[in-house]
């Protein structure tokens, strides 16, 4: 608008001044009055002199906006009125330009100041270099990485990591790498990407820089953790008994790939049938390692000649001089008689043995005295150890559980608890043991919905059939 008004002005002068010249050699011509001639002659002199101090001052400020645009000073101002009209027009509208050019300017250093930030805060290590190995761009996660300060050549790397430094000249854009490192005394694996490009006619290679240590780690911990998972399922019965009028089931669900839960079946010489569930505290692979210790511990310890209080006061003592002082072991173990339909256990601190009276229809949780293994050196545990005896009829249930199940919590704190469970054991009471398991489960799943699993849940559930 402003430069079309200044067109328009132009013009107005130019044809003005082409009538003033007319009207001078008309009165040279036709007149003999020489003042006036030369008051027009004047008049024509000074509109010449005024057009060109117009188009030059014009000029001037078109060649100050250029220069300011080519050397990114939006500092000046146009904003001089001396003019006035199409040129005060002018002058605003190269000031309000430079104005919006200094806000994509203050925008464009916001917006590099922003990503020189990311890039010195991302867990990649970066580093940008010339052809000569001139470094332009060096973050902190690669400083951390080799433990160097700043470099100004790639070449300075040379002495300390010559496969690194190798690997950084030859790779091609595209291509990654993996290089060894040995850092401060620590072995790392660093996959290596490179990305070529031009800027400003000069070549650069970008390197990215990542220790895929953990990753490597991680996945050996992962292979080992299968094998240590394989190894405890051996662990583990992989069948219930087979005991003529019984019905076995049991289930074991570790909280990590491991847990610290077991359950076992031993057939002893008289023809009893030694039923063991035990919870190590804690998860993962240190209860894992205890709960073996454990298993091997009672298994040597189980005999015709013993009774289950007995073997649990040698266990312990055992234990007690084993275990870390953290860690302690609650158990039942009972023996099962199946000429007599007997049943004898005692329990070392464990939850309670969940039985179901079918001829009374009636459900109890029996808690016999007993504290966990491994927490008192032998005196104490001994005096609270205690023996319970069952009398086994025909569809009678012994529930064993460990306290994964009804401690489950739910998105709102809530545990699955006692109540529950027994609710879900009176329904299923008609049913199979592999039934009345699976039963128990779905509905521990139901409750606790999308919140993960907090504690191994282990069970055994076991129903008279004579």
């Amino acid at each position: 608008m402003a430069f079309n008004r200044f067109q328009t002005y132009l013009i107005l002068r130019i044809t003005f001044l082409i009538i003033t010249i007319f009207s001078f050699f008309y009165i040279l011509y036709e007149t003999e009055l020489k003042m006036v001639i030369w008051l027009i002659g004047f008049a024509i002199l000074i509109q010449v002199y005024y057009l060109y101090h117009f188009v030059e001052y014009a000029n001037k400020e078109l060649t100050r906006f250029l220069e300011s645009v080519q050397l990114d000073d939006f500092a000046r101002s146009f904003n001089r009125k001396k003019y006035g009209g199409s040129f005060s027009d002018l002058q605003n509208a190269l000031t309000n330009l430079f104005q919006k050019f200094m806000k994509v300017r203050l925008e464009k250093e916001e917006n590099f100041q922003y990503l020189q930030t990311v890039v010195q805060h991302v867990g990649v290590g970066l580093i940008v270099f010339k052809v000569n190995g001139e470094v332009e761009l060096l973050n902190k996660a690669v400083k951390k990485l080799l433990g160097i300060n700043q470099i100004k050549n790639i070449h300075t790397l040379e002495k300390d990591y010559p496969d690194l430094f190798s690997l950084m000249l030859k790779i091609k854009s595209g291509k990654q790498s993996l290089v060894p490192l040995e850092i401060n005394g620590k072995s790392k694996h660093i996959s290596v990407n490179a990305t070529e490009m031009i800027m400003k006619k000069q070549k650069f290679k970008l390197i990215s820089l990542y220790n895929i240590q953990s990753e490597i780690e991680r996945e050996r911990l992962t292979k080992e953790l299968e094998i240590a998972l394989q190894i405890q399922k051996k662990l583990l019965p992989d069948k219930g008994p087979e005991l003529t009028g019984y019905d076995f089931s049991s289930l074991c669900l570790p909280a990590k790939e491991i847990g610290g839960d077991y359950y076992d079946y031993i057939q002893m010489e008289n023809n009893q049938l030694t039923i063991i569930i035990g919870d190590v505290s804690g998860k993962g692979m240190p209860a894992a390692i205890y709960m073996t210790l454990t298993k091997g511990i009672l298994q040597s310890f189980i005999h015709p000649s013993l009774s289950p209080s007995q073997v649990l006061i040698k266990a312990n003592n055992i234990l007690y001089r084993t275990l870390e002082k953290n860690f302690f072991v609650t158990v039942i173990l009972g023996f099962l008689n199946p000429e007599d339909n007997k049943f004898v256990f005692s329990r070392a601190g464990h939850n309670p043995l969940i039985y179901f009276n079918a001829a009374e229809q009636n459900l109890s949780f029996l808690k016999p005295n007993g504290i966990g293994l491994g927490l008192d050196k032998g005196e104490k545990f001994q005096k609270s150890i205690s023996e319970t005896s069952i009398q086994l009829k025909k569809n009678d249930w012994l529930i064993f559980y460990t306290d994964g199940f009804t401690e489950a919590m739910n998105k709102q704190d809530e545990e699955y608890g006692e109540e529950r469970l027994s609710t879900v054991i009176v329904e299923n009471i008609q049913y199979s043991s592999e039934e009345m398991i699976s039963a128990i489960k779905n509905s521990v799943k139901e409750f606790i919905q999308d919140r993960q699993q907090y504690d191994d849940m282990t069970m055994i559930a076991l129903k008279c059939e004579r």
